[in-house]
This record gives C-alpha cells, structure tokens and sequence, in this order.
C-alpha cells in the first residue's frame, strides 16, 4: 500500500498539479483501487521515482527499499547543518512549511534549540525561522554530525 500511495502522490503533482497539501487525501483513495500491474505501470510511467513529493522512499515492486533518517529536525544542536530529508504527510506541518518556505533538500543551520522549538538559518533563502518542536518532530534530516556520532 505504501507504493501505491507513494507512486500516487507523485502522480497527482506531477501530472495534475496537485497542491503539496492535498496530495495525501487522493492518494489514499486510489491507493486501494491500484492494482500490482497498475502500480507497475504507473510506476514505469513515472519513470521509477525514487521519493514521494514528502521525501518518503517508494519500495520496489518487491518491497525493498533504501534506508531514510528517522533522525529529527528537533535533534539538532545549535552550530550544526542538516539536510531536510523528509516530511511527515501531515496538512498543519505541510502548510506551514509552505509559509516558512522551506523544502526537501534545502540545507539548514540551527541557531537555536530551546524555548519550545528550534530556529534555523536556510541555506537557499537566507531566512532565519523557528520551528516549533511539534513540527520539528515531523521533519527529518540528515547531518554529517549526526552520522558521525551514530558510527
């Protein structure tokens, strides 16, 4: 089901310019109607993308997948820089997300982690944001200092 959800998804952005936010809700409709042989070609029509519009990893037609982060943005000490990896599908962090104009694979720097969230500095705009924990919960990263320290 996760395949056929992911390759859904993608779909509905790519082909029908679907908004970021509303990609979940259709994509767990015809998630259910998706055939194997359906999801074969959809995925063949895609050209076999690798990631959801989120950053979640689409399985093979076998089930195997590559390994992601499970390492949260809310982990990130003030100094260090990650890479926003992957989101949570969830609409309230979607949407904001969208007002604080970050996205997958921008680069980020902590600042700051405390008071109830993080705040970052963004590679690609410039801006300096604050997450608040709960979404900083949602968001995952991967870091060179985080990969270091888990060797």
């Amino acid at each position: 089901m996760v395949r056929n959800h992911r390759l859904w998804e993608v779909f509905l952005m790519t082909q029908l310019l679907y908004p970021y936010d509303a990609l979940h809700s259709e994509a767990e409709l015809l998630e259910h109607a998706t055939t194997d042989d359906m999801a074969n070609r959809l995925d063949y029509f895609l050209k076999r993308p690798k990631t959801c519009p989120h950053g979640g990893v689409i399985p093979d037609a076998n089930g195997n997948y590559v390994h992601q982060s499970t390492t949260p943005l809310a982990d990130l000490q003030p100094g260090a820089k990650a890479t926003v990896e992957r989101v949570m599908d969830e609409s309230n962090l979607l949407d904001f997300l969208s007002v604080i104009d970050i996205k997958l694979n921008d680069e980020v720097l902590a600042v700051d982690n405390s008071n109830g969230g993080i705040t970052l500095r963004v590679s690609r705009t410039g801006k300096v944001v604050m997450v608040k924990s709960e979404f900083a919960q949602g968001i995952f990263i991967t870091s060179p200092e985080i990969i270091a320290a888990n060797k």
